[in-house]
């Protein structure tokens, strides 16, 4: 803006959008980390790792997402899925949330990540039976120290049988042998360790009780094992399968995203507004014309600065 015979001064000029200028460049091309979160991620968490992702400030998303409620519901869902495929993958404990909430989790793996389990029933019953092997395990202090020979014969046999007839085929092939001391083990540090008790105190009713909790921890410790090996690739197929569609909705907030600016153009001599000053966007071919009282309101959209910061321009004949 040189000197001529006026010169045209922006005033208040508010752009909700130009906070972009605190994360620099976007980062479309390199998305935030997946928070880890022990629940559904929220609208929130949601908006926050969007606004991270494009580059923008929270408050320009916030906005935006009063009119785009569907899509963000979206994009908390794929963030959802792929927070939980990562905790699944990396053996964490999720019973208490999969239990309370495991119907619309399995709407979600469904929706996004089908190729994942191709019939949702199956990573259902997967997951299923490793939260009730987590729920057992999770009551003592301690976890059945097992050889590798054992677990290699009972995986040969879940593949094809139940929990527990594979622990009795693991039997009749030759397991006994490593199996019999782990649950002998057992039995005496559930006796010990959770009910304080020494042999001669058992009755036969107990004992026969304490014998039986053994050997649910016992299978509990073969199947937490077992489903790590089967969840764990279904988990990170279904993460990056979620992760690739939210981003793809990130860019489809991009595409609709737009930073609004408002201001006011006076002259710099008078004080005074002037009216119909086209004010635009540097570099592109993006402008409007001020009011009659020198105001303005210029909705940039992100695509059109590619998520950067950017610098409005105004002229008008007689000024510069």
């Amino acid at each position: 803006m040189g000197l001529l015979k006026r010169v045209i001064v922006f005033v208040s000029v508010i752009a909700l959008g130009a906070s972009i200028c605190h994360a620099g460049e976007s980062n479309r091309d390199k998305f935030p980390t997946i928070k880890k979160s022990q629940d559904y991620v929220t609208l929130g968490e949601t908006i926050d790792w969007t606004a991270k992702a494009l580059g923008v400030s929270d408050e320009l998303i916030k906005a935006f997402a009063k009119k785009e409620y569907k899509l963000f519901s979206v994009i908390g869902d794929g963030l959802t899925v792929s927070s939980i495929s990562i905790q699944i993958a990396e053996d964490k404990y999720w019973a208490a949330f999969i239990n309370s909430g495991k119907f619309g989790l399995m709407k979600l793996f469904g929706k996004f990540a089908p190729q994942a389990a191709s019939r949702v029933n199956t990573l259902t019953i997967a997951i299923d039976a490793y939260v009730a092997s987590l729920k057992i395990i999770h009551q003592y202090w301690f976890i059945p120290k097992l050889t590798d020979k054992v677990y290699r014969l009972y995986a040969e046999q879940r593949e094809v049988e139940d929990p527990k007839r594979a622990i009795e085929l693991v039997d009749m092939k030759g397991g006994f042998n490593y199996i019999r001391p782990v649950i002998a083990d057992v039995e005496k540090r559930i006796r010990e360790e959770k009910y304080k008790l020494s042999e001669k105190d058992l009755t036969p009713k107990f004992r026969k009780k304490i014998q039986q909790e053994a050997y649910d921890l016992l299978e509990s410790t073969l199947e937490r094992r077992y489903y790590r090996k089967v969840l764990r690739p279904m988990m990170q197929a279904a993460g990056k399968n979620a992760q690739g569609q939210t981003e793809k909705y990130v860019r489809t907030v991009a595409k609709k995203l737009e930073m609004p600016t408002r201001g006011k153009v006076i002259d710099s001599e008078t004080g005074k507004p002037i009216k119909f000053v086209k004010v635009g966007v540097e570099k592109k071919r993006y402008a409007i014309q001020t009011r009659g009282d020198g105001s303005f309101y210029l909705p940039v959209p992100y695509e059109l600065v590619e998520g950067r910061p950017f610098h409005l321009y105004a002229e008008k004949e007689g000024y510069e």
